[in-house]
């Protein structure tokens, strides 16, 4: 029992929870609250901070004009490569995690 329960603080302890956290905020264009994500993975995927931030930003003032706004869909119909290319390439990594 005690192994168990070692197991299940060490899997979802607060380090384990961080990057599904940043996900979460990120596809809220939290971009403070995505900052672990974006640190984590923006060397890897060449994404610039600055421009991310901005592009963020912008995508959340012309697309999300209320809080009831479904982010998801709402991404899926108007995050163009093009466009937003580094919040593209974060979104493609927050949705490919394996969060479990």
């Amino acid at each position: 029992m005690d192994t168990i329960i070692s197991n299940m603080k060490c899997r979802f302890s607060t380090e384990s929870l961080q990057i599904p956290t940043s996900a979460d905020c990120l596809m809220q264009f939290d971009f403070n609250g995505s900052l672990h994500l974006i640190d984590h993975y923006k060397d890897l995927f060449e994404i610039n901070k600055c421009d991310l931030k901005n592009e963020m930003a912008v995508f959340k003032n012309s697309y999300c004009n209320n809080e009831k706004t479904d982010s998801f869909s709402v991404i899926q119909e108007n995050l163009s490569k093009k466009v937003f290319p580094n919040l593209y390439g974060m979104v493609q990594v927050a949705n490919i995690l394996p969060i479990s």
